[in-house]
């Protein structure tokens, strides 16, 4: 979740960049151009969906997501006590 939180970061500021770029193109006194105008439309519009996006991300990561922490050193003595104890026989704790 992380990873594609950051990638969604990166392309939100991939267009900010972008829309920044182009916006400068104003100061220029030939910007009579429409085809530009719409251009720049486009990339806020796209830039309000994938801000919209990363927000959804934001709170399904916030509600959704543990922490898991690694804990394989445990189980593996878990596992050896439990296999030395009876065998063939799975206890409750292994289960849950």
């Amino acid at each position: 979740m992380d990873e594609l939180i950051q990638l969604v970061e990166k392309d939100i500021n991939l267009l900010k960049k972008t829309i920044e770029y182009n916006e400068k193109y104003y100061d220029y006194p030939f910007t009579s151009n429409c085809d530009h105008y719409y251009k720049l439309l486009l990339l806020h519009n796209r830039l309000e969906n994938w801000e919209k996006f990363l927000n959804t991300l934001l709170t399904f990561k916030n509600t959704r997501c543990k922490e898991i922490s690694k804990k394989s050193g445990y189980f593996e003595k878990v596992m050896k006590i439990e296999n030395e104890g009876v065998p063939g026989f799975v206890t409750k704790q292994t289960r849950f």
